[in-house]
Parts: C-alpha cells; structure tokens; sequence
C-alpha cells in the first residue's frame, strides 16, 4: 500500500516480491515511481484507524443487544499510554450464564462505577481464548501503542467475533 500526501491509500501497482534468508532475514522488493515532491507513505497493509475500531466495537454490540443466542459484552480493561481504550471483549452464549456479575479489580476497568457494570458471571468455568489486536511499535523517541492499527489483525478480531456469534447460532439450531 502506499499513499501520496493528500491522497487516499492505493495498493502499489506493480509486482511486490519478498524473500527469507538466514543472513539478510526478510527482504521486501516492489519498484515504485515518485511522481512529485510530496512525501509518500508506505504500508504492509490498509490503515484501520482508532476511530474505525470503535466504531467496530459498537456496530457488533448493536447487532448482537436483543440477542437470545449470542452474548456480547465489551468493556474498557484499561486506557493505553496515550489514553485510549482498550476493550475486553466477551463473545459466548447464555448457557450457563448467572445473574451475578464479575468482580470489579483493583486497577482496572476505569469506567465502572460498580460491579453491576461488569459482564456476567458464568456457573461454570468455561474455556477462553485471548485475542490481542493492539499492536505496539516504538517510533522515534517514545513508545506507542496503536488499536490494532494494521487491517490484518483487526479484520482477525472482527472475523473471530463474527466466527464465534455464528458457531453459537448454528449450534443453537442443531439443538
């Protein structure tokens, strides 16, 4: 990918070839012709922005609110160094599901007030699986944490969720 100042992201128009060895390690080639003064940017993949991510998160608590078969919780775990939000996703079904609530800890989920805030306790222990998205980097002078700014893990966030919602939903119709 690569953008021109002022211009939107485009995929590079010619043949982009990449190669491993144990002495050079990874080698990325592509040709690209400048064609004016301004700077140019290049990308391994399309820029997800921050914004685009929330508004992510709340199109699948929106698709998922009134659901009787796919419980969806998400959450602000903690605020990065740069003050963002970064969420803890629950994608299950109601099976097994109490009335009673997670524990409030110490240090983490700024934005709740009290345990009512926190998802739902299950009756039992069930299997999780960890999916981190955020994409940590350090640029000049200071570390940075970006949500997942690169499309790639974020469409694997995405992808899970919608995976996870509809093996709940089909299961759900082979009961």
């Amino acid at each position: 990918m690569f953008r021109a100042a002022g211009r939107p992201w485009r995929k590079l128009p010619g043949q982009v070839s990449f190669s491993v060895t144990a002495r050079a390690g990874f080698q990325l080639q592509f040709v690209h012709v400048f064609s004016d003064s301004e700077p140019t940017y290049f990308a391994l993949c399309y820029p997800f922005s921050y914004q685009d991510c929330l508004m992510k998160f709340a199109a699948f608590d929106s698709k998922f609110k009134n659901s009787r078969n796919v419980y969806f919780n998400c959450e602000t775990a903690v605020h990065s160094i740069e003050g963002r939000n970064m969420q803890l996703i629950t994608v299950s079904s109601y099976d097994n599901i109490s009335i009673e609530h997670e524990d409030l800890i110490p240090g983490l989920f700024p934005t709740h007030t009290s345990r009512n805030d926190r998802p739902y306790r299950y009756l039992f222990s069930v299997p999780k699986l960890n999916i981190d998205s955020r994409i940590n980097r350090v640029c000049s002078s200071r570390p940075a944490c970006t949500p997942g700014s690169c499309r790639g893990p974020w469409c694997s966030t995405a992808s899970w969720i919608s995976f996870s919602a509809s093996i709940l939903l089909r299961w759900r119709k082979l009961r």
